[in-house]
């Protein structure tokens, strides 16, 4: 047996196990009370600029690159096309974004920071620097690299299969 084929058979094995259900034992969980205790930690620090965490996350890749196509935050932020649209509406009406139609393509949109949005920029270095104090000794640099290498590894392992999933291709798993 190859060490692929021995892998899995530990999961399978592993995933009739009775404690695999037992909620500490959940990956899954784990991220969750991770994700929600850092957008609770945003909270108060996007306050001042009158942002949730998605609508922030959005302005970030917006102050990073500007005057891009609706598919460029969809493929930047993960954030699903139905939320993001939503999101989108409400920088609207906060004038901090103005969705246009591409000149070449109508059906395609583009989205621009407006200058209200471009002075918020200074104000969000701030939320950035406070997270570091907050933060700052949780990890060493090296250490702090490679938990995001690792979180990306997982995130970019996750997307492929919710990608097979959502085209019908779970037997390509």
């Amino acid at each position: 047996m190859s060490d692929r084929e021995l892998s899995q058979k530990k999961l399978d094995n592993e995933a009739l196990d009775p404690s695999s259900l037992h909620l500490d034992n959940q990956l899954c969980h784990r991220m969750y009370v991770a994700s929600n205790l850092l957008t609770r930690i945003y909270r108060p620090l996007l306050s001042p600029l009158d942002l949730t965490y998605p609508q922030y996350l959005i302005m970030l890749a917006l102050w990073e690159e500007d005057n891009v196509s609706i598919l460029n935050i969809l493929e930047r932020t993960k954030i699903d096309g139905g939320s993001l649209t939503l999101i989108l509406k409400k920088l609207v009406t906060k004038k901090l974004v103005n969705v246009e139609s591409c000149s070449q393509d109508k059906r395609k949109k583009k989205v621009k920071l407006t200058r209200k949005a471009k002075c918020l920029r200074s104000k969000a270095l701030q939320v950035n620097h406070d997270l570091r104090c907050r933060f700052g000794g949780v990890f060493e640099e090296d250490e702090f690299d490679a938990f995001v290498k690792s979180i990306d590894k997982l995130n970019d392992s996750i997307l492929e299969k919710v990608s097979h999933i959502e085209k019908g291709e779970e037997d390509n798993l």
